[in-house]
């Protein structure tokens, strides 16, 4: 098997090697999930994409995304712009219609997001209640605007929660720190002052 193949199949490395030999490029399966092992991935460096952009887009032909890799920042990713929007479409979608079976069945809602979400079964069962209905809320908001990162706002400030509701040392600290901020708020009257 060629290096940079995962172990995906003899057929499936067959074909990833004809195709890095075509190519010159390496390929990467980089799913983990069966349903994604029909999207590969292209893998080159910024500098030789720059170099041949002729042969770095040619894996979009076939429905291969190309990752770009680089020293010193972030990768990138090139995808075809039709993918991408079948792809937000189906997610927006398929949002939308779990969106509205969880609203309407609350103990289905708790279910699923305890389940995808083990840490919840941390908080108080009103904590997770809350976790759940703005978790539901930031997706909504979030498919409208296109633009998903209000929900790992949402997921990371109660997962933080449930971080320190988890060590009862920590929570004491926290719970000791935040009454001493609140006695000095309180025996300083200039801050709670309007200036005349």
């Amino acid at each position: 098997m060629n290096a940079g193949v995962s172990r995906a199949g003899p057929l499936k490395a067959a074909t990833m090697g004809l195709r890095s030999a075509v190519t010159g490029l390496r390929l990467v399966d980089t799913s983990e999930e069966p349903l994604k092992n029909a999207l590969m991935t292209e893998t080159m460096t910024l500098s030789t994409f720059i170099q041949t952009p002729t042969r770095g887009l040619a894996p979009l032909d076939s429905g291969d995304d190309v990752l770009l890799t680089r020293r010193d920042g972030e990768n990138l990713r090139v995808q075809r712009d039709r993918d991408v929007r079948e792809r937000e479409v189906s997610v927006r979608h398929a949002v939308n219609v779990a969106v509205g079976v969880l609203e309407h069945d609350k103990a289905a809602a708790m279910s699923a997001v305890i389940r995808e979400f083990a840490w919840v079964s941390i908080l108080s069962a009103s904590e997770a209640n809350d976790f759940a209905v703005e978790y539901l809320t930031a997706l909504r908001a979030s498919i409208s605007l296109g633009n998903y990162a209000h929900v790992n706002t949402v997921v990371n400030a109660w997962m933080a929660t449930a971080e320190i509701k988890s060590d009862p040392q920590l929570l004491a600290r926290m719970e000791e720190r935040a009454l001493d901020e609140h006695q000095i708020v309180a025996r300083n009257p200039r801050r709670d002052r309007v200036p005349e």
